[in-house]
This record gives C-alpha cells, structure tokens and sequence, in this order.
C-alpha cells in the first residue's frame, strides 16, 4: 500500500515533535481493525496542542489528500476551520467534533462543519447513578457499561437543537 492511498493519525505524541502512526486501513475501505489500532493510539496519546490551527494547517500540508478530520473538540475544531480556510479546502474535508457548543452548531447550519457530539450532561447522571446502583446489587464481575449519552448534530438536526443553558437545569449555590 502505497502512503497517498492510506490512513494515517498524525498528533503529537509525548514530546515527539511530530508523530504519524498508520492505522492500517486502505483509503475508502471501512475496517473495523483501524478503529481497535485508533483506539490504542489515543490511550497513550497525550496531546499538546498549544495553537490548533497551525495544528491543522501542518497538518492539512503533509497530507495534501486528507478527506476528513475529527478535532479533539469544538474548539480545536475552530482551528481546523481557519486552516481549511487558508488552505481553500472549507466544506471539501469532512469534520466531526464533540461537545456540542453553540459555535460548532452554527457552523453546521452554515455548511461549514459535518457533526458534533452533543453531549448530555443529565443523561451522563443518571447513567452513573445506574452503574453505581447495579454495582450494588448485582455481581457485574468487574463489567462496567454504558453506552455514550447523547447525540450527533448534523446538518439535519441542527434546527432543533437547544443550547445547554436553555436545557439544563443551573442553579448558583448560596450558602444556607
């Protein structure tokens, strides 16, 4: 397999300067064993990003093919956006990010960005208090699952979406 016609994770790795790890995947071909080998990767990732958009430009200049990009968050994914921008690849690579935040989903309604995970910060509770109750009465041999709480917006989901400070409950604690 030829570099051009691969997969490739490029971070920067502990205090490695630039690190590019191959996840193994043919360009175009899903492979659940690329998503197992990304996995490993990020557990031992300990990113350093002190301005993502140089992040991305770099990273947008030694992979002149990259198809899509899924920033650690919605802010580094604002980075990603500049560099595309300058790069003249805006809406051509693929993005997807997390967190949900009002500036990714305004990009989404502009075409701009593909998805980000909103999570759900209730759901994520009552999860725990689930866990933490199952744990308690029931052997779960060391097993611990639950499944991610909340929800991807894209582009046809992105009307409806309400920001977290109008649908969580917040209350200012004062002292009795």
């Amino acid at each position: 397999m030829q570099p051009q016609d691969a997969v490739y994770v490029r971070a920067k790795l502990f205090n490695d300067l630039s690190s590019t790890e191959s996840l193994d995947m043919p360009r175009g071909v899903a492979d659940p064993r690329g998503l197992a080998r990304l996995v490993r990767i990020v557990r031992h990732w300990r990113p350093t990003v002190l301005h993502s958009h140089m992040l991305h430009a770099n990273l947008l200049a030694d992979f002149a093919q990259l198809d899509g990009l899924v920033p650690f968050n919605d802010e580094t994914m604002l980075g990603a956006v500049e560099a595309l921008r300058e790069a003249g690849r805006l809406g051509e690579v693929k993005m997807v990010s997390r967190n949900g935040t009002p500036a990714a989903v305004q990009l989404i309604r502009a075409g701009v960005h593909h998805g980000t995970w909103d999570i759900d910060p209730p759901g994520i509770g009552q999860s725990v208090a689930s866990l933490v109750v199952r744990s308690a009465t029931e052997d779960l041999d060391g097993l611990c699952v639950s499944s991610p709480v909340g929800r991807m917006i894209t582009p046809d989901r992105a009307a409806a979406w309400i920001p977290w400070r109008e649908r969580i409950p917040y209350h200012d604690l004062k002292p009795a």
